[in-house]
């Protein structure tokens, strides 16, 4: 501000500041920069590009797409089910009795009514024929086992042994059937009474040959081939002493039996006597075994028992 001289003088100027002014006029300007920029900003924003979608609204690329929720199914209500009915235990029997089986009955015969003052007749026991039923075995003195070879058995003269059994291939022959034959490893050296029991298959019929049991080293019971077939009990020095027409035997395995007992001798077949004769030349206990001559057999079992 200025002011005239004091005491009337003139020609001098004097300027008096007032600092506050001063600094409220320049805080004054820098507020009226700052507004007008300010202006200006919203002026060049107002005159930017008006975006192609619709004011207020937001761009379409902007919207999320949302999946709706499913709405709730509509579910069948659980059913009520009737309270299990109460049971009546099973009550507890005594358990059953152990009962004897029932004996095995003779069926009754059929009798045929006779006329007044006729006699009753006359029943005849019934035979088999031509065969006499076998006394029953005694003790067994030995038995032949072949499981793991021919444990003792001699192995010539076409015997071998296979699955068990004692076999021979026929491929033995001579003249004199003593001379096919071959011994057991037991001899009954405490008694001459004695029976040797054997079971034996025919493989193949020979055009002429036979098989058979060796018993006290002298006598031979068996089937001779040739051609047809015949029951044979003959003695060492080849004198027959008995013998008799026989059907071949066939495939079927047969039982074999000879029973010496003092000078007397029995010759069977499955069980029934089929020759019996008597002969005094070998009483003692001498030795046991088989032969086959040109024959081809399966032993599957040879037992000798006590008389």
């Amino acid at each position: 501000m200025a002011s005239s001289a004091p005491n009337g003088k003139r020609g001098f100027i004097s300027f008096t500041f007032d600092l506050g002014a001063v600094v409220a006029a320049i805080i004054a300007l820098v507020g009226g920069i700052l507004l007008g920029l300010g202006v200006l900003g919203n002026t060049a924003h107002v005159s930017r590009p008006t975006p192609t979608a619709e004011v207020g609204k937001i761009p379409v690329t902007m919207v999320a797409t949302y999946t709706p929720y499913p709405a709730n199914p509509t579910y069948t209500p659980y059913p009520t089910y009737a309270p299990n009915p109460t049971y009546t235990p099973y009550p507890t029997y005594a358990p059953n009795p152990t009962y004897a089986p029932n004996p095995t009955y003779t069926p009754y015969p059929t009798y045929t009514a006779l006329a007044p003052g006729q006699p009753a007749p006359t029943v005849a026991p019934a035979t088999t024929t031509g065969m006499t039923p076998a006394p029953p075995s005694k003790m067994v003195l030995y038995e032949a086992d072949w499981s793991s070879g021919l444990n003792g058995w001699p192995g010539t003269c076409g015997w071998k042994v296979l699955n068990g059994m004692l076999l021979n291939d026929g491929s033995c022959a001579d003249a004199s059937s003593w001379k096919t034959w071959i011994a057991a490893p037991y001899q009954p050296k405490d008694t001459a009474d004695y029976a040797v029991e054997v079971e034996i298959q025919l493989v193949r019929t020979p055009g002429c040959g036979s098989f058979g049991i060796v018993v006290r080293a002298g006598y031979q019971g068996g089937i001779h081939i040739c051609p047809s077939s015949r029951i044979v009990l003959t003695s060492k020095d080849d004198a027959g002493i008995e013998a008799r027409d026989f059907s071949s035997p066939g495939s079927e395995w047969h039982k074999y039996r000879i029973e010496a007992r003092g000078n007397t001798f029995r010759f069977m077949i499955d069980g029934a006597i089929v020759v019996e004769a008597s002969d005094n030349r070998y009483l003692s206990s001498g030795t046991v075994g088989l032969w086959s001559d040109r024959t081809q057999i399966n032993v599957r079992s040879f037992r000798v028992s006590a008389l």
